[in-house]
């Protein structure tokens, strides 16, 4: 036994001493069972212990025992008992679950390939020195459900011979127990084997990176990996860990192994008669959940193995397979330690359990990668007006009626076409009057002169003068009557068709004149992303009207005052289309302009208007 066994024997001596008896227990199945849990619940501090079997249609949970008696389990118990048990097959042969309201601590028991897998779980108070012991030290006593079924198989044969061979495989293991080098421990099972079985040649081979080596054979310290009798041998295992079965040479009646390789061992060895067994892992923890793990060759020459002699040799083997696993997973420099840590590692992570919960996590992982190191164009967002670089205001030049529109809102006009025409009736009369008085004054200032009354002249003269000043007035007004359009555009104010008679104010707007060759875009740009655009930018625009269309644009001057609109401070953009305007585009329309300011990370783009807003809530 290891160290720690033998210290729980110091502290547990009576049921540490009845686990080891159980071995041999002559009684019936239904007397061992509970034997068996109540001892290791007495050795290991657990209130009562339970067996757990994954039959095809469920969990079977027998017990729990303790003191020699059965009791009950609550619904909620047992199903932790259950995922408890899934969890040790998926993952182990021991472990310990912990959730706060008393402790399960369970492993895995060797049995026959055919039967339904076994687990023993103990309930503890707490977790324990006990708890730890029982994880250290299961190993050793896993197999003592396998020994008592063997004994009970030969016991049935009542042959008393058989019953001393049987404790040949716990002495094997107890000699190795004391060797703590792989290659040591390899030299002595191979050289114990052979004693112990007659063997000329025993040989132990080590599977590493899915090929087998050769890494111990009996009474020879040193060998070749080129001998062709090493060669010989790593084929021979290579071939019966294919099959992942025994092979015997020469084979059994009916047995159809292939033992092409084993042939060609038994030339180079020059022995009759060979055996080779796998050896395989105890749990996953060791490689694999009982997959291949190595391989042992026996050769003789004088007599057959005999079935016996193989079971034998099989229980032996199961036994030391876990000692021999850890020492090699341990005996070697820490860097293959480490690197086989990670290999196993991986191998988990990759490998088909809990696809669920790995498809997940890769999910997460893919898309954490993706917020953190994928970049898009980010691109800031404002909205805008299109505005005409040239805009005339026509008002009416003095107090009148409408008599004439000749265009609506909306209308293309060019250069001094005629727009709309002012009632003139009234100025004609004043013109008339205007005249009648100029002539009047003239004559008056013709009879001042020939009477040579120089005050009734210069009289005469001044009202002339403002009869013709009053006249030119006039007809100034009879010229401004119809007003024209100034350039070539569009008519954006002024619906007059239906005012035709309306009475005007001098001054009054009457129509507003927009070019369309040079539009602009205004742009109100949010306070918060005053830090991202600056003049020379380029971006996209698309219209409320014409979502379905962008088109570029480019910033041009970006307005230093910001102006408080709709409870938000922004900026004044002036910004310039990238190409010719659409015929359908027209002053005053709006849309949404987004500016490329550079590239930036997924998650920043998604998070920085949150964080932004953190951190102007949550600082001091």
């Amino acid at each position: 036994m290891s160290e720690g066994l033998q210290q729980s024997r110091v502290t547990a001596p009576d049921p540490v001493a009845g686990l080891v008896a159980l071995r041999s227990f002559e009684g019936a199945p239904v007397e061992f069972w509970p034997r068996l849990i109540e001892g290791l619940a007495q050795a290991f501090e657990g209130r009562a212990g339970v067996l757990a079997q994954r039959a095809q249609s469920g969990w079977v949970v027998h017990g729990p025992w303790l003191d020699g008696r059965r009791g009950g389990l609550t619904p909620a118990l047992r199903s932790r008992i259950e995922a408890f048990g899934e969890r040790l097959l998926a993952e182990g042969s021991v472990g310990v679950d912990d959730d706060g309201d008393g402790v399960l601590v369970g492993g895995r028991l060797n049995v026959p390939a055919d039967q339904p897998p076994a687990l023993v779980m103990l309930i503890q108070e707490r977790r324990s020195a006990a708890t730890t012991a029982f994880c250290a030290e299961f190993r050793w006593l896993a197999d003592i459900p396998e020994a008592y079924q063997a004994s009970q198989l030969l016991a049935g044969r009542s042959d008393a011979r058989r019953r001393d061979q049987l404790v040949e495989p716990y002495e094997i293991a107890l000699a190795l127990n004391e060797g703590e080098r792989f290659a040591y421990v390899s030299m002595a099972l191979c050289n114990e084997i052979a004693a112990r079985f007659r063997c000329a040649q025993v040989s132990l081979g080590w599977l590493h990176d899915d090929t087998i080596r050769l890494r111990a054979s009996s009474h020879v310290e040193q060998f070749e990996a080129s001998m062709e009798l090493v060669q010989a041998l790593e084929g021979a295992m290579e071939e019966a860990l294919d099959q992942n079965r025994e092979v015997l040479v020469p084979p059994p009646a009916g047995d159809k192994a292939v033992t092409r390789e084993h042939q060609r061992l038994v030339t180079t060895l020059g022995l009759s008669h060979l055996l080779t067994l796998p050896m395989r892992a105890a749990s996953a923890a060791d490689g694999g959940e009982r997959g291949p793990l190595a391989a042992i060759t026996c050769g003789r020459d004088s007599e057959p193995f005999t079935q016996e002699e193989v079971d034998l040799l099989r229980m032996t083997l199961d036994l030391v397979t876990p000692r021999l696993g850890d020492l090699q997973r341990h005996d070697r420099w820490f860097g293959a330690r480490w690197w086989d840590g990670l290999r196993v590692a991986f191998e988990r992570l990759l490998g088909p359990a809990h696809s669920g919960a790995k498809l997940l996590a890769i999910g997460v992982l893919a898309s954490l990668a993706l917020l953190t190191f994928g970049t898009l164009e980010y691109r800031v967002e404002a909205p805008f007006i299109l505005r005409p670089q040239r805009l005339a205001y026509l008002p009416a030049p003095f107090d009148g009626y409408v008599e004439q529109v000749d265009v609506d809102l909306g209308d293309r006009v060019s250069t001094g076409s005629a727009l709309l025409r002012l009632d003139t009736h009234d100025l004609r009369l004043q013109e008339s009057g205007a005249l009648a008085d100029l002539a009047r004054y003239s004559r008056e200032e013709e009879k001042a002169r020939a009477a040579k009354s120089l005050a009734d002249m210069q009289i005469a003269q001044a009202l002339r003068a403002q009869s013709q000043a009053r006249l030119d007035e006039v007809r100034g007004y009879l010229g401004q009557a119809q007003l024209k359009a100034p350039f070539d555009g569009v008519v954006v104010e002024g619906e007059l068709k239906k005012m035709l008679g309306a009475p005007v104010g001098r001054g009054d707007v009457l129509l507003k004149v927009a070019a369309l060759d040079d539009l602009y875009l205004e742009l109100e740009l949010d306070e918060r992303d005053a830090h991202e655009v600056h003049a020379g930018q380029t971006g996209e625009i698309a219209f409320i009207s014409r979502p379905e269309r962008t088109f570029a644009m480019h910033i041009e001057r970006f307005e230093p005052q910001a102006e408080a609109r709709d409870g938000r401070n922004t900026f004044t953009l002036r910004a310039a289309p990238g190409e010719a305007p659409e015929p359908w585009w027209r002053p005053g329309m709006s849309g949404v302009a987004k500016v490329e300011v550079g590239r930036r990370s997924l998650g920043w783009i998604l998070s920085h208007r949150t964080l932004d807003y953190l951190r102007m809530q949550l600082w001091w």
